[in-house]
């Protein structure tokens, strides 16, 4: 029941950033639970996770909007570099990416993450590159389920969603969105 709002944090590396909120790795947890993040910057030349980011650690969020949040780098409402990310009923509203590499406007779930997401809105997110609202790791297990999209836009590809190409060592890979399962290297209007 907090608002974090107006805040920034500078990071010169993808794990850097965190301008509202930022779970490092290790065995403790962030639980954020009927709050509001937003108008929170993560600058510098590689920030990441405008509203949270969650460089390896579990994070549990519930009841929450994530609005009018940037980065840098990716994630503009929220980034998680591996981890375990559980969101239910959190609405993205209005967040936004820089260009470098300028990925997932809403959310962006990088490198081998678990991602679990029931309820919610993912609106008006602007990406610079791929994933305006969503952008799903080819390591990483993302399912999202009940979540309304509108009004999202992404540069290059993917408005709503985009789920990165193929790499070289994917372990496990599913991108999971209301039911549907996105293929590797395509997005989604």
């Amino acid at each position: 029941n907090t608002v974090i709002d107006g805040n920034s944090a500078a990071g010169n590396d993808a794990t850097q950033g965190g301008g509202g909120l930022f779970q490092d790795a290790g065995p403790g947890t962030l639980t954020v639970t009927g709050s509001t993040v937003t108008d929170n910057l993560a600058t510098g030349t590689s920030g990441s996770g405008g509203g949270l980011l969650n460089d390896q650690g579990t994070v549990f969020v519930s009841d929450t909007v994530f609005s009018g949040n940037d980065a840098i780098r990716a994630g503009g409402g929220i980034e998680t570099n591996a981890g375990t990310v559980t969101l239910t009923d959190v609405d993205l509203d209005t967040n936004t990416t820089g260009g470098n590499p300028g990925n997932g406007g809403g959310f962006h779930a990088g490198g081998a993450n678990t991602v679990s997401y029931t309820g919610g809105t993912v609106s008006n997110n602007v990406a610079a590159k791929e994933g305006g609202g969503l952008w799903c790791s080819n390591s990483g297990t993302f399912t999202a389920t009940g979540i309304s999209f509108s009004g999202n836009s992404a540069g290059v590809d993917g408005d709503d969603v985009y789920r990165q190409e193929p790499g070289a060592t994917p372990t496990v890979s599913v991108c999971s969105i209301n039911g549907v399962l996105v293929p590797q290297g395509t997005g989604t209007p």
